[in-house]
């Protein structure tokens, strides 16, 4: 459960009144508090992880093709080459 704290003068924390919502100061949790609140993107897999890179990797090579037609396109402009 979390806990409103202030810092006293001697660096140490002392707990207050205020609920956790309307704190000002610090608020001090638990493990598991801290946990549940973790977005999940941090809570991956590695499994999951290296899909997600991979995924990512096939957009950059989607994306390496098309550049590479463009610029063929680009340069070629319809002549055609004679060996």
């Amino acid at each position: 459960m979390a806990t409103c704290v202030t810092i006293a003068t001697d660096n140490t924390l002392v707990a207050t009144t205020t609920s956790p919502d309307a704190c000002t100061d610090y608020i001090l949790q638990s493990v598991s508090d801290w946990q549940a609140q973790q977005s999940p993107l941090w809570q991956l897999t590695p499994e999951q992880g290296a899909e997600i890179a991979m995924h990512m990797l096939m957009v950059l090579a989607i994306a390496w093709v098309f550049r590479m037609v463009a610029r063929f396109l680009q340069t070629s402009d319809g002549e055609t080459q004679n060996d």
